[in-house]
Protein backbone atom coordinates (compact mmCIF):
# COMPACT_ATOMS: atom_id res chain seq x y z
CA UNK A 1 0.00 0.00 0.00
CA UNK A 2 1.29 3.37 -1.13
CA UNK A 3 1.92 6.42 1.65
CA UNK A 4 -0.77 8.55 -0.62
CA UNK A 5 -3.27 5.46 -0.65
CA UNK A 6 -2.55 4.52 3.66
CA UNK A 7 -3.47 8.63 3.92
CA UNK A 8 -6.61 8.95 2.21
CA UNK A 9 -8.08 5.21 3.93
CA UNK A 10 -6.71 6.70 7.32
CA UNK A 11 -8.73 9.58 6.54
CA UNK A 12 -11.88 8.15 5.39
CA UNK A 13 -12.24 6.00 8.22
CA UNK A 14 -10.57 8.33 11.10
CA UNK A 15 -11.58 11.43 10.03
CA UNK A 16 -8.00 12.49 10.79
CA UNK A 17 -4.65 12.23 8.83
CA UNK A 18 -2.52 9.11 9.98
CA UNK A 19 -0.03 11.89 12.34
CA UNK A 20 -3.00 12.99 13.90
CA UNK A 21 -5.05 9.73 14.59
CA UNK A 22 -1.58 8.59 15.80
CA UNK A 23 -1.49 11.53 18.06
CA UNK A 24 -4.88 10.79 19.23
CA UNK A 25 -3.86 7.53 20.68
CA UNK A 26 -0.95 8.70 22.52
CA UNK A 27 -2.92 11.41 24.14
CA UNK A 28 -5.42 8.87 25.05
CA UNK A 29 -3.35 6.83 26.81
CA UNK A 30 -1.61 9.52 28.76
CA UNK A 31 -5.18 10.39 29.95
CA UNK A 32 -5.08 6.64 31.05
CA UNK A 33 -1.53 7.06 32.39
CA UNK A 34 -2.68 10.17 34.48
CA UNK A 35 -5.84 8.84 35.51
CA UNK A 36 -3.89 5.86 37.14
CA UNK A 37 -0.18 6.46 37.49
CA UNK A 38 1.89 8.60 39.90
CA UNK A 39 3.81 9.63 37.01
CA UNK A 40 4.75 13.13 36.68
CA UNK A 41 3.36 15.16 33.60
CA UNK A 42 6.41 15.25 31.90
CA UNK A 43 7.05 11.77 32.70
CA UNK A 44 4.33 10.61 31.21
CA UNK A 45 4.91 13.25 28.17
CA UNK A 46 8.12 10.92 27.90
CA UNK A 47 6.26 7.37 27.87
CA UNK A 48 3.55 8.45 25.54
CA UNK A 49 6.37 9.36 22.75
CA UNK A 50 6.71 13.37 22.90
CA UNK A 51 10.06 14.96 23.43
CA UNK A 52 8.47 17.85 24.75
CA UNK A 53 6.41 18.38 27.71
CA UNK A 54 5.22 21.69 26.46
CA UNK A 55 4.03 20.46 23.27
CA UNK A 56 2.31 17.37 24.92
CA UNK A 57 0.60 20.32 27.42
CA UNK A 58 -0.61 21.99 24.24
CA UNK A 59 -1.77 18.76 22.62
CA UNK A 60 -3.01 17.85 25.42
CA UNK A 61 -5.45 20.95 26.22
CA UNK A 62 -5.79 21.06 21.89
CA UNK A 63 -7.51 17.42 22.44
CA UNK A 64 -9.20 17.07 25.77
CA UNK A 65 -9.65 21.19 26.81
CA UNK A 66 -8.19 21.19 30.10
CA UNK A 67 -4.38 20.76 30.56
CA UNK A 68 -3.15 17.44 31.63
CA UNK A 69 -2.88 19.37 35.57
CA UNK A 70 -6.32 19.83 35.19
CA UNK A 71 -7.30 16.07 33.76
CA UNK A 72 -5.11 14.43 36.69
CA UNK A 73 -6.16 16.73 39.67
CA UNK A 74 -9.68 16.31 38.44
CA UNK A 75 -9.70 13.03 38.09
CA UNK A 76 -8.26 12.98 41.74
CA UNK A 77 -11.05 14.59 43.27
CA UNK A 78 -13.74 12.18 41.51
CA UNK A 79 -11.73 9.20 42.89
CA UNK A 80 -11.33 10.72 46.43
CA UNK A 81 -15.26 11.43 45.93
CA UNK A 82 -16.18 7.95 45.20
CA UNK A 83 -13.71 6.58 47.21
CA UNK A 84 -15.06 8.43 50.51
CA UNK A 85 -18.84 8.02 49.59
CA UNK A 86 -20.47 5.68 52.04
CA UNK A 87 -21.36 1.95 50.79
CA UNK A 88 -24.95 1.63 49.92
CA UNK A 89 -26.52 -1.95 50.49
CA UNK A 90 -28.77 -2.43 48.15
CA UNK A 91 -30.12 -5.56 49.68
CA UNK A 92 -31.19 -3.81 52.81
CA UNK A 93 -33.03 -0.92 50.85
CA UNK A 94 -34.98 -3.36 48.60
CA UNK A 95 -36.25 -4.78 52.40
CA UNK A 96 -36.95 -1.96 54.05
Amino acid sequence: MSRVALYKKLLALTGRAPLEFIRSIRLKRAAQLLAKSGLTITEIAYEVGFNNPKIFSRYFKEEFKVLPSQYQSEKEVRDNATRDAPERNFYEEETA
